[in-house]
């Protein structure tokens, strides 16, 4: 324990715009640290959550979910629009490597092994919504605003688009996307982008609190498979009998059979304890 700890204290010094936090050692919380500008995103907040999902997680092997946060009174602003403004001048391969690595940086995020969740307060917009939509479970505080604002900029939410489209559908994308449209968490929770409703930004941690409990409960190896055959495309409309065999697999490995057996003798099961 001493020589991960002092691994991740040496990570969190070594990032400028995000903050790494595991005091519970089952979860890393990571807080996008740029309050003054209401956390926007530039190439640098883009790389540092490219490395921490890329190379960090990957060796931290008790996590058993993320917690993704926003300093300050709002989550997540955008996209910088000084960093939007020197990509505008970027020509050819420099350009669309650009795009390139925002799209890299949010599917890192959408196929993290564990599940990922977000706690959002004050605003998400633009490639904040991006953030929110590659998460698998999302709480915000109640006046929290939200909007794909992409065309207000004569731009797309092109990058985000696979992100959100699974989560509010069709419809719901037209008339958000189409209209730049602000709304609230409310409406939000209607159209399915986030989760849960909180009154307070006060409250968030409770919820949050309240959802990696229920994530514990859950055997690590079977929540990790369960992620995994949801984001496999290749699943999507499978039958059940062509999905059986990854129920009879996890039903005689070591973890599904502690399962069975703690629920019969009523007990916690051993990763819960």
């Amino acid at each position: 324990m001493r020589h991960r700890a002092k691994f991740v204290v040496r990570k969190i010094m070594a990032y400028q715009k995000l903050k790494l936090e595991d005091a519970d050692p089952s979860i890393l919380r990571i807080r996008l640290c740029r309050p003054e500008v209401r956390n926007v995103m530039d190439e640098q907040v883009i790389a540092e959550l490219t490395k921490v999902f890329q190379k960090d997680l990957p060796r931290l092997k008790k996590i058993r979910a993320v917690v993704l946060q926003g300093e300050g009174p709002a989550f997540c602003g955008g996209g910088d629009l000084n960093w939007m403004e020197r990509a505008a001048r970027l020509k050819g391969t420099a350009n669309l490597k650009d795009t390139q690595a925002l799209a890299k940086m949010f599917e890192l995020v959408l196929n993290c092994k564990v599940p990922v969740l977000a706690a959002v307060q004050g605003a998400a917009f633009g490639g904040g919504l991006g953030l929110v939509g590659a998460c698998d479970w999302v709480v915000a505080s109640r006046e929290t605003w939200f909007s794909f604002s992409e065309v207000r900029l004569g731009l797309v939410p092109a990058v985000i688009m696979p992100l959100v489209l699974p989560k509010i559908g069709l419809s719901h994308a037209r008339a958000l996307f189409l209209t730049g449209e602000r709304f609230q968490a409310d409406k939000a929770l209607h159209v399915g982008l986030i989760h849960a409703v909180v009154e307070k930004d006060d409250d968030l941690e409770q919820s949050v609190q309240a959802q990696l409990a229920n994530i514990r409960a859950g055997g690590p190896v079977a929540v990790t498979y369960a992620k995994e055959l949801l984001l496999n495309h290749r699943n999507i409309g499978q039958t059940p009998t062509r999905m059986a065999k990854h129920l009879a697999q996890l039903r005689i490995s070591k973890e599904g059979r502690e399962g069975v057996r703690a629920f019969l003798e009523k007990r916690k099961a051993s990763w819960n304890e």
